[in-house]
């Protein structure tokens, strides 16, 4: 059934034609909260895998293609077309827990103040088999005094309120930390809520095609610290700066040293 007013609308970039595709996209369908909308972009993919997709019958799904390979532009592509105001992310290689939206979704609504709600996840190999599961809890004081450190939040559980997002301008740019650099950008401003389900609600997937923390995105988190810094002169973005450039500066040796 395809609904008019969908209570979650989902969000999945695909870029590659593999075996964790199918199961992503399933596990989505799968879901215990039905009144749902799955947005999949195709991003910069070749003919073969469009028809593919296209061979989904499922009414809730809603399918767009574009022709520019670019993380950020095809996400903020998606949330243009979102048509509920709650917005989960999924990824094309993970696999949701058939509450997940369910559970977020209660929350969500039970709980205003709250803006972006993640979850704790289970990381799993290339075959599915789980390698451990990652415990997160936390709420926005907790996150934002970790942030300068690391990402505590996990992109791919991630339910937000599409408002918020589209008002401080949607995903900006980056390769391999477009959701770091957004909140960064989120913790920066008064009222907004971040909060954690500490059950796990996805199956995150580690393989060889799978983004990394590598010397690139170390890189990247730099830059963004750096133009938070010069923006808002805080500790908190100058302490994220240098560690960030720590953590560049040993995997580059790291790299060289393997060589």
């Amino acid at each position: 059934m395809k609904f008019v007013d969908p209570k979650v609308s989902v969000v999945m970039i695909v870029h590659r034609d593999d075996n964790f595709l199918p199961m992503a996209i399933e596990s989505v369908l799968n879901q215990s909260l039905v009144e749902f909308e799955l947005i999949i972009v195709e991003n910069g993919c070749n003919d073969i895998l469009f028809n593919k997709l296209r061979n989904y019958r499922d009414p809730r799904i809603r399918l767009f293609r574009t022709r520019i390979p670019q993380i950020s532009f095809n996400r903020n592509y998606a949330l243009n077309e979102a048509k509920a105001e709650l917005v989960a992310v999924m990824d094309s290689d993970d696999i949701c827990m058939s509450q997940r939206l369910l559970k977020q979704y209660s929350f969500m609504i039970a709980n205003s103040s709250v803006d972006v709600l993640s979850s704790s996840f289970f990381r799993i190999d290339e075959f599915g088999a789980v390698l451990n599961t990652v415990n997160k809890k936390g709420n926005s004081t907790m996150i934002k005094k970790m942030i300068w450190k690391t990402n505590p939040i996990c992109h791919p559980t991630v339910m937000f309120r599409k408002k918020k997002i589209i008002e401080l301008g949607g995903y900006l740019g980056g390769v391999r930390s477009e959701d770091y650099d957004l909140w960064l950008r989120l913790i920066s401003l008064e009222g907004v809520g971040f909060a954690v389900l500490e059950e796990p609600l996805v199956s995150y997937r580690v393989h060889t095609n799978s983004c990394q923390k590598n010397f690139g995105s170390y890189c990247e988190t730099a830059g963004h610290f750096l133009r938070e810094f010069l923006q808002k002169m805080t500790l908190l973005n100058l302490s994220g700066l240098v560690v960030s450039c720590s953590k560049a500066l040993v995997e580059k040796i790291r790299v060289l040293a393997a060589r």
